[in-house]
């Protein structure tokens, strides 16, 4: 292994720590003009982003580890979402969205095939 040059990396404490990387100039222009709109310094805007990935990241992980049954996948996403999302409500109604064939431009009355 080679010796690492310069001063060792410290370790992050506190609240917050400084981390430097380069990044393409679109990207930065991007960040740039996202930041500008939503009123945050781009550091805010730059860990906004970063937390908002890793947040996907779990999210798309606890889907692909969900059980197959579908009361056990809403109760497994509610854990997930209480997790990201601390105010969120702790239940969800298990029927979700309406099915696709219920919904239809000229609505649900006009359904002859739906009506009870």
């Amino acid at each position: 292994m080679k010796k690492q040059r310069g001063r060792p990396i410290k370790p992050a404490t506190g609240r917050r720590t400084q981390v430097t990387t380069l990044i393409r100039a679109d990207l930065k222009r991007r960040l740039m003009e996202d930041a500008k709109q939503s009123g945050r310094t781009l550091s805010q805007e730059i860990e906004h982003w970063l937390e908002r990935l890793l947040a996907y990241e779990t999210l798309t992980s606890a889907f692909a580890n969900l059980q197959p049954t579908e009361d056990q996948r809403l109760r497994d996403l509610q854990k997930v979402f209480a997790s990201l999302v601390p105010s969120a409500p702790r239940t969800v109604s298990p029927g979700g969205p309406p099915s696709p064939r219920a919904v239809r431009p000229g609505g649900p009355e006009d359904d002859e095939d739906l009506k009870t």
